[in-house]
């Protein structure tokens, strides 16, 4: 039987390549989302979407039970959609008082 994980923010930038590496791995995966409209991304990598707000106690509870996962790993962010990249530099630290 294959061993059951699932991938908190499996829609990101690094849960889908992760994803895609512990399905490739023999992982029985099942990937958060809080958008229904990716999860026919996931379906495509052969991961089995959850659909679910983290922050909602009782919904994320029910995911948790219903999947019964051996481990559980964290990749969420809440990354807002006017990110600029570009931008990174600005807001790393700097030598000296801020």
């Amino acid at each position: 039987m294959a061993r059951r994980v699932l991938v908190a923010g499996a829609t990101g930038a690094i849960g889908i390549p992760l994803c895609r590496l512990l399905v490739a791995d023999g992982w029985n995966v099942f990937g958060t989302t809080r958008r229904v409209d990716k999860v026919g991304i996931l379906g495509d990598i052969g991961v089995a979407p959850v659909v679910v707000d983290v922050y909602d106690r009782e919904s994320l509870g029910r995911a948790m039970a219903d999947t019964a996962p051996e481990a559980v790993i964290h990749q969420l962010t809440d990354l807002p959609p006017a990110l600029d990249p570009a931008q990174t530099q600005r807001t790393l630290p700097r030598d000296g008082p801020v």
